[in-house]
Formats: C-alpha cells, sequence, structure tokens
C-alpha cells in the first residue's frame, strides 16, 4: 500500500453481547490496519459518523443526541439535538446536519452546530436533498456541496454561507453534462 496512512472511523455492534445490539465507534488506522474501540464516546448507540479532518475527533448521531468526541482525551461532548450530521468544518467549529422529524426522516433545512457557542442556526433548503462531497473554504465561512432531491435524477451545486446563513444554487453549464452525486462530471 503505497500513501500516508490515515484513520478510518465507522460504526459498528462487532463486539455485541447477548440482547445488546447498540452501536460503537470505531477505529482502524490504515498504516498499521489496527483497529480499536472509542470506549464511551456514545453512550447510546452511534450512527452518521463524521471524522474531523484532523482525525482527532468524531460527530456522530445517537438515539438523541449528536455527540463530539475527542479522540485523544477520550473527552465527549453532547448537543441535545435530533440530526444527522454530514460535515465538520476544517476549523472544527461547525458542524452541519439535518435535523430529524417525528418518523427520523431527514428534513430538508440545513442545520449548523457552532461548538464553541453552543448556538444553532437554520437554514431553510428547498426540498429533501441528500447532500454530497462538500467541501470547505479556506475561512470556513462557506461550504459547497452537490445535492439531489429525491424526485431527480440529476445532482446541482450549492453554496452554503454561513456568514449570512443562506443557500445558493450555481448554475453550471449544460456542456458539463450530469454531476454524479458522488462528484463525478459526465
Amino acid at each position: 500500500m503505497g500513501g500516508r496512512p490515515y484513520t478510518i472511523v465507522f460504526s459498528s455492534n462487532r463486539d455485541a453481547v447477548p440482547d445488546d445490539w447498540s452501536d460503537s465507534l470505531w477505529t482502524v488506522d490504515t498504516g498499521s490496519g489496527e483497529a480499536s474501540k472509542l470506549a464511551g464516546a456514545v453512550p447510546d448507540g452511534a450512527a452518521y459518523v463524521v471524522l474531523h479532518a484532523d482525525g482527532q475527533s468524531v460527530v456522530a448521531r445517537g438515539s438523541d443526541y449528536v455527540y463530539q468526541h475527542i479522540i485523544g482525551s477520550g473527552h465527549t461532548a453532547q448537543y441535545e439535538l435530533s440530526g444527522v450530521p454530514f460535515s465538520v468544518s476544517e476549523d472544527g467549529r461547525y458542524v452541519l446536519y439535518n435535523e430529524l422529524d417525528e418518523t427520523d426522516t431527514a428534513l430538508p433545512d440545513i442545520s449548523i452546530l457552532d461548538l464553541l457557542s453552543g448556538r444553532i442556526s437554520r437554514v431553510p433548503h428547498q426540498k429533501k436533498q441528500t447532500i454530497h462531497n462538500g467541501a470547505w473554504n479556506e475561512g470556513n465561512t462557506s461550504f459547497a456541496f452537490y445535492s439531489k432531491s429525491f424526485d431527480e435524477s440529476r445532482a446541482r451545486l450549492f453554496v452554503l454561507n454561513l456568514t449570512d446563513n443562506t443557500v445558493r444554487r450555481i448554475k453550471l453549464p449544460d456542456k458539463l453534462g450530469h454531476i454524479d452525486p458522488h462528484g463525478a462530471i459526465s
């Protein structure tokens, strides 16, 4: 294997004991292949795991909360909200997520959790979308992402501006063709 080793984080019930199938957070070092459980990272199960770019913290959805777990110290912060996180800013300050309704269906608005202040902002979005392959700008003030609604065949490009809490669609020339939800342009 070539390249620099990195950490992969995932949710699994691989160590389940009888009658306890709740998920735990695990990391795998691609250099050594060693897997280790992040003990106490998410007390009520884990889903929708997002690893921060520096590989030192994880944001995950539990049953009733969103958690931020610092890998080195083992410290876990709990935020009382029901949502599906999909990105953490490069500086580790902001978590982007979609809130869930009473049936656990993701809502279309984008919510922003500021981990420093605990403040939550909501940015209206057009309709139910799945968000793919986002990227933060250098100042962590905007987030560009591909999004595809459930009733459309083509993905679209959007930019979320955290300065004024707006989402703007970027029109692409027709000659580019279709944007694959995984980031490829055909």
